[in-house]
């Protein structure tokens, strides 16, 4: 159901002659519109969170002095799972809209039940 265009994309070599920066990398299909990045930031950032959970390292206390204060592990955790609960409800919700509408701009439904 997503994508409905081809997301390939090819990564071009050539320098920006104003800032000598390499140009980078740029979809092959020129139909991958707003509606498409839409989708892919909001996995993105779903992405993003999970990395940042799976990292334990991140969360151990570098100190072990009683006199010193440091933020809560386990608070800094649940703040996380929060978080990643919220922008996957964020991206599943990106996702059915795309879906609601096909590329002639008519109701996706029917074609939903279809595959």
């Amino acid at each position: 159901m997503f994508p409905q265009y081809t997301l390939d994309y090819t990564l071009d070599t050539d320098q920006n002659t104003a800032t000598g920066v390499m140009k980078g990398y740029y979809w092959d299909d020129t139909d991958v519109a707003q509606r498409e990045y839409n989708v892919i930031l909001a996995r993105m950032k779903q992405y993003w969170i999970e990395f940042q959970i799976s990292q334990e390292r991140l969360f151990a206390n570098a100190y072990y002095d009683k006199e010193i204060r440091l933020h809560s592990p386990g608070n800094t955790i649940d703040k996380l799972i929060k978080m990643l609960v919220t922008f996957k409800a964020m991206a599943d919700i990106a996702e059915y809209k795309y879906n609601r509408v096909t590329i002639a701009g008519e109701s996706g439904i029917g074609e939903v039940n279809d595959e």
